[in-house]
């Protein structure tokens, strides 16, 4: 079973053209600027280079949610996408999942996982709710794995988890 989610585009467009905007004013300002344009200049840079990172990260890139079999185990897996390159980001075993819990804000979703090694593998900068998995391995520390999924891939994933 396979989940890919629908991101919501409108945040993180403003905030890659509101980036280039300001990256284009602070070399504009360099050439204005007499005594220290380098300044300006690297304010620009700073501007570009976060500017690419939210364009790659929330827009280039799409993750996919998968319950495999490997082996003889089910594995809860996630898998980065970026045009050609697919790439396994965790894969985690589904005999140490504990919980599935929703959670509508991210400060609650960050408590619940506190203590624990936390993934963040959600589609949109700011999604609507949270899904958090935590996964509690015997003898390492335990994992939160919070993902922006609908319902019915969460009611699966709890149900594998109750069955454990």
């Amino acid at each position: 079973m396979e989940y890919t989610p629908k991101g919501e585009t409108k945040r993180s467009d403003a905030i890659i053209v509101g980036l280039f905007v300001l990256g284009v004013a602070c070399f504009g300002a360099a050439r204005l600027i007499g005594r220290y344009p380098f300044a300006a200049q690297a304010a620009g840079l700073i501007s570009f280079s976060a500017a690419i990172y939210v364009a790659v990260r929330y827009r280039l890139t799409q993750f996919v949610y998968a319950i495999q079999t490997d082996g003889e185990d089910e594995v809860f897996a996630v898998f980065r996408d970026r045009g050609r390159n697919k790439a396994a980001q965790c894969m985690v075993s589904l005999s140490y999942l504990r919980s599935v819990k929703r959670y509508a804000e991210r400060d609650a979703a960050k408590e619940a996982a506190a203590g624990r090694d936390v993934y963040f593998y959600t589609q949109s900068m700011s999604p609507a709710s949270f899904v958090v998995l935590v996964f509690e391995t015997s003898g390492e520390r335990d994992l939160a794995v919070i993902v922006e999924c609908d319902e019915a891939f969460e009611r699966e994933l709890a149900r594998r988890a109750a069955a454990r």
